[in-house]
C-alpha cells in the first residue's frame, strides 16, 4: 500500500477544539453582537451598512490583536510544559503535520467566525437596499487583519519555552518600534538644539497603530469602497504575517522540544534578548524619569542636560540587561557573570548620546537645499516665496546656537519644511529674546521679525490667486471689525456693496503695502505702538467639486489684523462708523509698564491673525 503525507491530522484538531472551545464562542458571541446586533438595533432611517465602516478599526485591527496571542497561548500551549510536549512529541507525527494541523486549527475557527458574521450581516442588510456593498470590504479587511496578526503571534509562540513570555514578546514585537522612537525622541528634543522628531516615522513597524490610521481613514472617507492604499497597506501586513507563519514552521522543525519552560526556546536568541531589553529599558526609563521625576531638565540648555540623559540611558541599559538575564537565568545571582556585557552596553549608551551631543551625525546641522523643498513656513507664515532667505535664516540661527541656548530668556520660533521626497523637516528653536539681542537689528529674533513681514510674504498670506473660490463682490458674505481682549467686545459687520468698498478699496491696499496683517513676533516699542485690538475678518462663500463631480459649500475665512498705520482702513471707519481705534498702547496701558515682551498673551493672536 502507497504511504501518503499529510499536513493534517483531524483527531489532534477535533481535541484541540474541544478544549478552545469556549474561546471561539465567546468570539464569535462579541463579533455578531458588535455587527448583526448593532445592524438590528437600528432605527429606520439608520444607515446600517456604515455600522460596519465604523466597525472595521475594532474587528480589523483591535480584535484579532488582542485574539492572536490568546489563540497562539491556548493552540501552542504544549509547548510550555514538559509533560504536554513530550506527548505531542511521542505521536507518529512528522514536525510539519503537527505545526500545520494546530496553526490551521487556531485560524479556521477565527476566519469562519468573520465569514459567518459577514453573512448574517449581510442578512440584516437585505432590508436597507444598497447597504450590502459595505459587508464585502469589511469581510476582506477583517480577514486580512487577522491573517497578519495570528501569524506574528504563532511566530512568537516560537521564540520562547515560557507560555507567560509569549504575549511579552508578541507586545513588543507590535509596541516596540512607537515606543522606542516617542522615548528617543522626547530625550533627543531636550538635548538637540531645534530637534521635534520625524512624524512618526517608524510607525509602519508597528501594525497596531499604523493599521488604526490607515482604517481611521477609511471610515472619514465615507466611501463603501476602500481606497487602493488601504487594501495594498492591509495585504502587505496579511502577507507579513503568512511569511512570519512560514519561519515559524521552520523554527518548529529545528525546536529542541526538552526547552519547555525555558524564556529562549533557541541558544541564539539569549544574546539577542539581553540587548533587546538593554536598548530598550536604555531608552524608556530616561524619559519615563525625566518625565516624571526630573521634568526641571526640559528647559535646561547647553551640555548638562545631555550628561545626565547619558547617565540615566546607561542606568537604563544596565538594569534591562540584568532584568533579561534574570529571566533566561531564572535566577537573581547573575552579576557577576554578566558584568562584562553590561558594563559595554552601558558605555555603547553613554558613547551615542555623546555623539548625539557632539552632532557626529548631522541633525543640528541639517539644512535642506534649495532644490530639495516643496514648500516651508515659519511659525505657521507660508515663506515658500522667501526660501533662500528662510535657508540664510535657518543657518544664521544653527551658528547661533551657543547664544541662544545661553540666554535667559528666548522665544520659540518654528520652520517647517515640506520636502518633495514627501516627507516634512521640521525644527523649533529657541531664540535670545534679550535686551541686547533685540537691540541688534541682525539678531536671529530682528531677522525672523524681517522675513515674516516681507511683501512675499504679505502677498502669501492672503494667497487670492490659489485659492479654490475667488474673491469678488458676488462671492463676499461679510466683513466683521471686531475687538479682542478686552472685557467689552465690540462688533460691527459690513455688508454689500460696502462691505467690498471696504475689502477692495483700503483692507487689501493696506495689507499688500505691510500697513496691515503684519506678524508681530518681537514685542517691542513698535508693536505697542502701532497694534491694536481690531480685526478684520472677511469671509466669502462658493461652491466646490469632488472628484465625482458632486458640488459642496465652501466658506473661505481671512482674518486680518489692523494697525494704527493701516491708513486706508482707518480713514475709511473713521468716516463710515463710530469705531475707535487706538494702539494697545492706549487701549491696553497695564501691559506697557511691564516692558516689551513682558506678556507672550498676545504673540499667538498676531502671529497667526495676519490671515489664515
Amino acid at each position: 500500500m502507497r504511504s501518503k503525507t499529510s499536513f493534517f491530522n483531524r483527531g489532534i484538531a477535533r481535541n484541540l477544539l474541544r478544549r478552545t472551545w469556549p474561546l471561539w464562542a465567546a468570539y464569535g458571541a462579541l463579533l455578531l453582537l458588535l455587527t448583526v446586533g448593532q445592524i438590528l438595533g437600528g432605527g429606520v432611517d439608520f444607515d446600517e451598512g456604515r455600522t460596519l465602516q465604523q466597525l472595521t478599526t475594532l474587528t480589523a485591527d483591535i480584535l484579532p490583536f488582542l485574539m492572536a496571542p490568546l489563540t497562539a497561548m491556548c493552540l501552542f500551549s504544549f509547548l510550555y510544559n514538559a509533560r504536554g510536549t513530550g506527548m505531542m512529541a511521542s505521536l507518529p507525527l512528522r514536525r510539519e503535520e503537527l505545526f500545520c494541523t494546530v496553526y490551521l486549527t487556531g485560524l479556521l475557527p477565527q476566519l469562519g467566525t468573520v465569514l459567518l458574521a459577514a453573512l448574517l450581516s449581510a442578512l440584516a442588510l437585505a432590508r436597507a437596499p444598497g447597504q450590502a456593498v459595505y459587508v464585502l470590504p469589511w469581510l476582506g479587511l477583517t480577514v486580512l487583519g487577522t491573517l497578519s496578526y495570528y501569524g506574528i503571534a504563532v511566530f512568537c509562540a516560537m521564540l520562547t519555552g515560557n507560555i507567560l513570555i509569549l504575549p511579552v514578546i508578541y507586545g513588543l514585537l507590535n509596541l516596540a518600534a512607537v515606543v522606542l522612537e516617542a522615548c528617543g525622541e522626547f530625550l533627543m528634543g531636550i538635548f538637540l538644539y531645534g530637534f521635534t522628531g520625524t512624524e512618526g516615522a517608524l510607525t509602519w513597524l508597528s501594525p497596531l497603530f499604523e493599521l488604526a490610521v490607515s482604517l481611521e481613514r477609511y471610515d472619514y472617507q465615507g466611501a463603501a469602497a476602500p481606497h487602493g492604499e488601504l487594501w495594498a497597506v492591509m495585504a502587505i501586513y496579511a502577507a507579513v504575517g503568512l511569511l512570519l507563519s512560514g519561519l515559524a514552521l521552520l523554527l518548529f522543525r529545528r525546536r529542541q522540544m526538552e526547552r519547555a519552560g525555558d524564556t529562549a526556546a533557541y541558544p541564539v536568541l539569549k544574546p539577542l534578548f539581553r540587548f533587546c531589553m538593554a536598548l530598550g529599558t536604555g531608552v524608556v526609563l530616561p524619559a519615563v524619569l525625566v518625565e516624571f521625576l526630573f521634568p526641571g531638565v526640559q528647559v535646561w540648555r547647553g551640555s548638562s542636560n545631555a550628561a545626565l540623559i547619558g547617565a540615566l540611558a546607561a542606568l537604563g541599559a544596565a538594569v534591562g540587561f540584568f532584568a533579561a538575564e534574570m529571566l533566561i537565568q531564572r535566577s537573581l545571582r547573575v552579576f557577576r557573570s554578566r558584568w562584562k556585557g553590561c558594563l559595554a552596553l552601558s558605555l555603547a549608551m553613554l558613547a551615542l548620546t555623546a555623539c548625539l551631543e557632539l552632532d557626529l551625525f548631522g541633525i543640528e546641522k541639517r539644512v535642506p537645499a534649495a532644490e530639495d523643498v516643496e514648500w516651508v513656513t515659519v511659525s505657521g507664515v507660508d515663506l515658500s516665496g522667501e526660501l533662500e532667505q528662510v535657508l540664510s535664516l535657518h543657518r544664521q540661527i544653527i551658528g547661533d546656537k551657543a547664544q541662544n541656548e545661553a540666554s535667559g530668556r528666548v522665544k520659540d520660533l518654528r520652520l517647517t519644511y515640506q520636502l518633495k521626497d514627501g516627507s516634512i523637516l521640521q525644527r523649533i528653536y529657541g531664540l535670545d529674546f534679550s535686551d541686547e539681542a533685540l537691540a541688534d537689528p541682525a539678531s536671529d529674533a530682528q531677522t525672523a521679525q524681517s522675513l515674516l513681514n516681507t511683501p512675499a510674504a504679505f502677498e502669501a498670506r492672503l494667497d487670492l490667486e490659489d485659492r479654490e473660490v475667488p474673491l469678488s463682490r458676488d462671492s463676499l458674505s461679510y466683513v466683521l471689525l471686531t475687538s479682542s481682549y478686552t472685557d467689552t467686545k465690540e462688533e460691527l459687520y459690513l455688508t454689500g456693496d460696502e462691505a467690498w468698498d471696504f475689502v477692495q478699496n483700503c483692507l487689501l491696499p493696506d495689507v499688500r503695502d505691510g500697513k496691515a496683517g503684519r506678524v508681530w513676533f518681537v514685542l517691542d516699542d513698535e508693536y505697542y505702538d502701532k497694534a491694536t485690538i481690531w480685526r478684520a475678518r472677511v469671509r466669502w462663500s462658493g461652491k466646490g467639486l469632488l472628484p465625482t463631480g458632486e458640488s459642496y459649500e465652501l466658506n473661505p475665512t481671512m482674518d486680518i489684523a489692523l494697525q494704527m498705520d493701516s491708513e486706508r482702513c482707518l480713514d475709511w471707519i473713521g468716516e463710515n462708523t463710530q469705531l475707535q481705534i487706538q494702539p494697545l498702547r492706549v487701549t491696553n496701558p497695564e501691559l506697557v509698564e511691564y516692558g516689551p515682551n513682558a506678556y507672550d498673551l498676545f504673540l499667538p493672536y498676531n502671529m497667526y491673525s495676519g490671515t489664515y
